[in-house]
């Protein structure tokens, strides 16, 4: 099998990138990686430049890699801000580096795509593509983030450094509604969560639209929203106007939108990306809001819940980060990234780094789910291998 490096994901046919094995990551979809590069969002002007690997039989696309070269760590969730940081005392440069995954995207899906008839040795053959890219751009180091537990166990086993992250999950254990949730939870607990919810009830009323019930409207709303959030918290407001209205124009079937609603005025909203049997939460703002008016508790966890409850959704990821998801009914969740670091100098202290870095991930894992409500608690054997129940 040939393979090919690709500098757009515009080189790849759209046809022969669906008939790739995805997971049900809506992210990988061809639609949503075209907005991301077409709109100048994912671009070489903010340091992401797209060398996607493609193994090819023919014209038959058998496997592929969402790769990147990034000339910073910016918009990755994966930190290894020390990496760098000790690669600069070591002298040796850290930049540029590849990494395999979707641009400012924390969610964990499949990374090495294949056919089912690409056979076992699909993963082998992409991964010394990818090294061998590596080699060829000077790279530190190559970096597959957010991969499945079972690739990253695969990927351990031939070489690379394997890390563990949390992130805090919702996960539907067959609720009849919102209030049947409510019910595992504490007496005191259940109590808080209604109040919070009474208060921005007081105020706002909560509209949740999907699909073809989006408008334009709608989505300059969340646009603005967006970069109020970034500009608030010193970040790097990567999505342009144009991916929002690509967004709109190719995946609108994927959205939900939650608003909390003053009159026909939208004073703050969540987007949210559902795919399959799972909702998956990536941005939200607000406009003027006071503190301790809990509006970024309904739209960001409670609405997005009972949502996916009435829809029959086996889960909800509201995104990276939050330890606060867990007093509201979201349990630790194992995320998994892949390394491979050039330098031996530099490759062995990360990698005494990573395995007491695991350790005490794991730990916390167990920490935070015994301390949770039993009627919320998940089998952890199964949920340490991945996130993904």
């Amino acid at each position: 099998m040939e393979r090919k490096t690709h500098t757009s994901i515009e080189e790849i046919p759209q046809s022969k990138w669906a008939s790739l094995s995805h997971l049900g990551c809506p992210f990988l979809s061809y639609a949503w990686m075209r907005a991301l590069e077409s709109s100048d969002s994912a671009s070489p002007d903010n340091g992401w430049f797209p060398l996607h690997i493609g193994l090819w039989e023919g014209d038959a696309l058998k496997g592929a890699l969402p790769v990147y070269a990034k000339a910073h760590s910016m918009g990755e969730f994966v930190y290894d801000w020390s990496w760098a940081a000790a690669a600069e005392r070591l002298r040796v440069p850290y930049y540029p580096k590849l990494v395999v995954g979707v641009p400012f995207t924390p969610v964990t899906g499949a990374r090495f795509l294949l056919t089912p008839s690409a056979g076992e040795e699909g993963v082998p053959l992409l991964l010394e593509a990818l090294q061998q890219l590596g080699e060829h751009v000077n790279a530190s180091g190559v970096h597959v983030q957010f991969c499945t537990g079972e690739e990253a166990h695969l990927l351990a086993s031939l070489g690379g450094i394997h890390r563990l992250q949390l992130q805090y999950h919702w996960v539907n254990k067959g609720y009849r509604d919102f209030q049947d949730f409510l019910g595992s939870f504490r007496s005191k607990r259940r109590k808080s969560i209604r109040r919070e919810r009474q208060k921005v009830a007081e105020t706002f009323q909560v509209e949740v639209r999907s699909g073809q019930e989006i408008t334009p409207e709608d989505m300059d709303a969340m646009y603005r929203f967006y970069r109020s959030t970034c500009r608030r918290y010193g970040a790097w407001d990567y999505l342009t106007q144009e991916m929002w209205s690509e967004m709109y124009a190719s995946c609108r079937e994927h959205l939900v939108l939650f608003f909390a609603m003053d009159g026909d005025e939208r004073r703050a909203g969540a987007f949210c990306v559902r795919s399959g049997q799972r909702l998956y939460g990536r941005y939200w703002g607000a406009s003027g809001l006071e503190e301790g008016s809990f509006v970024h508790f309904e739209l960001c966890c409670y609405a997005p819940i009972e949502w996916a409850i009435r829809e029959g959704l086996q889960g909800f990821e509201p995104g990276q980060g939050g330890r606060h998801k867990l007093s509201r009914g979201f349990i630790p969740a194992i995320c998994h990234s892949v390394h491979w670091i050039e330098n031996k100098n530099l490759a062995l202290p990360i990698g005494r780094f990573v395995d007491h870095e695991r350790e005490q991930v794991l730990l916390e894992q167990r920490v935070l789910m015994d301390r949770m409500p039993e009627a919320l608690r998940v089998p952890m054997g199964l949920h340490a291998q991945s996130p993904h129940l």
